[in-house]
């Protein structure tokens, strides 16, 4: 097969495809230009969802009439000049490829006047047509971008838009995302003629939370608790949500780096793993995060998009943006109750139905009967605590009942107590396999028929990195090529699906790179625990015996909680 040199229309084109997927991508590139113009107001009209027509307004510096028709040419910008500059970006956009591109694939017209100059000027192009002559046109200050008929020269790629209703989803996603990053603009949406959006600026930090309203709610708003954290080299403000609020829109999750939308695994791993610590599964948590840090300490300049960031120093965010969220869980006690015990207003499993028919009141002074018309008062007043939970859960008396095979009523000494089935049998795993990797005897369990799973480049990698410690916990395994041979597992992971759990643990892997032993614990634990395991009184009993075991041993501190004492007094 001879090697040729691409022709220059098809060179065109694959860097254009490298920006512009679709019309929501065309937005983007425009308004953060019109970002870094400093505009204060910014209008998009759009028809067909952006595939007929995408036209941006905005009041910001404009371009100078012999500087227009360089706007379209490619890596011709006004925010770099030199290499030293790629190391402190502090602009939206900086490698001269997006004017260029978008006008490659469509009819472009590009209006500007600046504040010096007394008209405006226009330059047009149609595809790899330009035409380079300027025309004077009256035009307020700023500048008007206008894309028609976007791909209308690239079928195969206008043929994979989708929908006018799903492309113009896509577009208006973008403008929240950069709405909410940018207080101080106004931006209003036109779709087919009719108005669809209005964000209106904000004038001081304070009234920021209007434009959270705006853009996703003020169910969000409501509901969200305020992030203020920051250091000598870094800051993180915004908004972060109880996941266990019952709120619309769970998949709420914007974090930006100074101002910019990013992905990174490490700002994700760090955000769960802070997360899980409180609630000892994983759960998705709802946000919107700023944070701020010197340009000279990220690399942007790793993808056209730039929606992609590296970090020079990438454990010390870590550790920055970790210690934050872990200070707001910890400050905020609402945010320590798990799944089953939200708040006390809150319906616990319908605790009205629970308080009625199952609480048993000491030496049965009152029939259930008598107490129904005040249940609802009983609910408002029950607290729950986990205070010396250890000690009271030692003079264990007996089980009263089981809830759904989730939650188990339980006498003590001293009152009653809550317990959650499913976190008390995943803390006693945990426990298991801490015992085990501490201990100089394990307890190991040979495979009669060991399994053979395939594994892709990106596990082997991560199985390079993990190996000692999977062998510290008592996995062990012969590696050959593409497959690994698991012969060897702690006793306490001898499950039905231990392949699927092995499958979803070569993933976890793969996807995580600064795990440490805990980590690996903590997901055994979870991943390896059958729900709803619990079914009579007789298991719950076999259970808390194990755990007497351990509270006579050095793990008290390690009691999350899945114990909760009723205060008998203040129910009623």
């Amino acid at each position: 097969m001879l090697i040729k040199m691409m022709s220059k229309e098809l060179i065109k084109q694959i860097a254009a495809g490298e920006i512009v997927e679709r019309p929501a991508s065309v937005v983007k590139e425009l308004i953060e230009n019109s970002l870094d113009a400093e505009a204060k107001n910014i209008n998009i009209n759009v028809e067909k969802g952006g595939k007929k027509l995408i036209q941006i307004y905005d009041d910001g510096h404009g371009i100078k009439k012999e500087e227009l028709s360089l706007a379209l040419a490619r890596y011709s910008t006004s925010k770099i000049y030199k290499i030293e500059d790629l190391d402190a970006i502090k602009s939206f956009g900086f490698r001269g490829e997006a004017l260029y591109s978008i006008s490659s694939v469509s009819r472009c017209s590009l209006i500007s006047r600046t504040q010096q100059q007394k008209e405006g000027w226009k330059i047009y192009s149609e595809g790899e047509q330009k035409n380079i002559e300027i025309q004077p046109i009256a035009h307020p200050y700023g500048t008007t971008i206008e894309i028609l008929d976007l791909f209308y020269n690239v079928p195969v790629r206008r043929k994979f838009l989708r929908t006018e209703a799903t492309e113009f989803l896509h577009l208006d996603e973008i403008i929240k995302i950069l709405a909410l990053s940018n207080f101080y603009v106004s931006i209003s949406v036109n779709h087919n003629n009719k108005n669809v959006r209005r964000y209106r600026s904000v004038n001081k930090f304070n009234n920021n939370e209007k434009r959270i309203e705006d853009v996703i709610g003020s169910n969000f708003i409501i509901n969200a608790e305020k992030v203020n954290y920051f250091n000598n080299n870094y800051s993180l403000k915004g908004w972060i949500i109880n996941p266990l609020k019952n709120i619309k829109g769970k998949n709420i999750q914007y974090f930006y780096i100074n101002k910019r939308i990013v992905r990174n695994n490490i700002l994700f791993q760090c955000i769960r793993k802070a997360t899980k610590n409180y609630f000892y599964k994983d759960i998705n948590f709802c946000y919107v995060l700023y944070f701020t840090i010197e340009p000279q300490k990220i690399d942007v300049n790793i993808h056209p998009k730039k929606s992609e960031v590296r970090f020079y120093e990438p454990k010390l965010v870590y550790n920055f943006i970790y210690e934050a969220i872990s200070k707001i869980l910890i400050n905020k006690k609402n945010f320590l109750t798990n799944n089953l015990f939200i708040e006390k207003k809150n319906n616990f499993y319908n605790k009205k139905k629970i308080i009625k028919n199952h609480i048993l009141l000491k030496n049965d002074e009152c029939k259930e009967k008598k107490h129904e018309t005040n249940t609802t008062q009983a609910i408002n007043k029950l607290e729950i605590s986990n205070h010396d939970i250890s000690k009271k859960f030692v003079n264990f008396k007996k089980v009263i009942t089981i809830f759904k095979k989730k939650v188990a009523l339980i006498e003590n000494n001293t009152g009653l107590i809550f317990l959650d089935l499913q976190l008390g049998l995943i803390f006693l795993k945990k426990v298991q396999l801490i015992q085990y990797s501490s201990s100089l005897y394990k307890k190991k369990h040979l495979l009669l028929f060991p399994i053979k799973i395939h594994i892709n480049d990106n596990e082997k990698k991560s199985l390079l990195i993990y190996h000692k410690q999977l062998q510290n916990i008592g996995i062990n395994f012969k590696q050959d090529l593409n497959y690994i041979t698991l012969y060897q597992i702690p006793k306490c992971l001898r499950i039905k699906h231990l392949e699927n759990l092995i499958l979803n643990l070569l993933k976890y892997l793969a996807q995580n790179s600064y795990l440490s032993l805990n980590d690996l614990l903590d997901w055994l634990a979870n991943a390896s625990t059958e729900k709803n395991f619990y079914s009579n009184t007789f298991q719950v009993t076999a259970f808390i015996k194990n755990i007497q075991l351990i509270c006579k041993n050095d793990f008290k501190t390690l009691f999350p909680n899945f114990l909760h004492e009723i205060n008998i007094e203040k129910l009623f």
